[in-house]
């Protein structure tokens, strides 16, 4: 279980870096165990997550049961918590930043943690109906343009990459983020 002092330091250094400041990575712990440990967070931003996903599949006027959301729901969540880590173990070694690869991945684990209650507000602004259908796609487009420079940065400063390289990993996390939530989403 992560401790207090561990969510509200990782949660704030993950703050600080979407508001682009760098320093924000000081308040992450970017060690071995602590990249490990950033996985503990998944299970406490889950019932964010299953929220969220369940307003769309209401939204998309899903007709299939209960069971068959939550078992695309949670199946989808917990490949989405691993996959992108596991391609960057791999990815290390090309890109010569085996030594940053663990803390990146913290970073990025922690980031979550502003993401989630984000998409969270979205879907719930989408549910309420207050939005004009040309708002809601803004916003959904915003979130997306959001989430891609997001990444970029954190990319940029946890691995210290060029900007294009830091830019196609971004790309790559967002596409992996966009097949999960299709996939999701074909199997409701």
């Amino acid at each position: 279980m992560l401790t207090r002092d561990e969510v509200l330091h990782g949660a704030y250094g993950a703050w600080r870096l979407l508001l682009g400041d760098r320093r924000g990575l000081d308040w992450i712990n970017r060690s071995p165990t602590g990249a490990w440990r950033s996985f503990l967070l998944a299970p406490l931003l889950y019932p964010l997550d299953l929220i969220n996903f369940g307003i769309l599949a209401h939204l998309s006027q899903s007709t299939a049961p209960l069971w068959q959301i939550l078992g695309a729901e949670i199946t989808t969540y917990a490949i989405g918590w691993a996959i992108f880590p596991f391609l960057m173990l791999g990815l290390a070694p090309l890109l010569g930043r085996e030594r940053e690869v663990l803390g990146y991945i913290a970073v990025s684990n922690w980031t979550s943690a502003v993401i989630s209650p984000l998409s969270l507000l979205l879907a719930l602004l989408l549910w309420l109906g207050i939005l004009p259908d040309g708002l809601v796609n803004l916003l959904f487009f915003a979130q997306l343009v959001l989430l891609f420079v997001y990444a970029w940065f954190v990319a940029r400063v946890a691995l210290n990459v060029s900007m294009p390289l830091s830019a196609g990993l971004s790309v790559l996390q967002l596409v992996i983020m966009l097949i999960l939530s299709q996939i999701a989403f074909a199997l409701i």
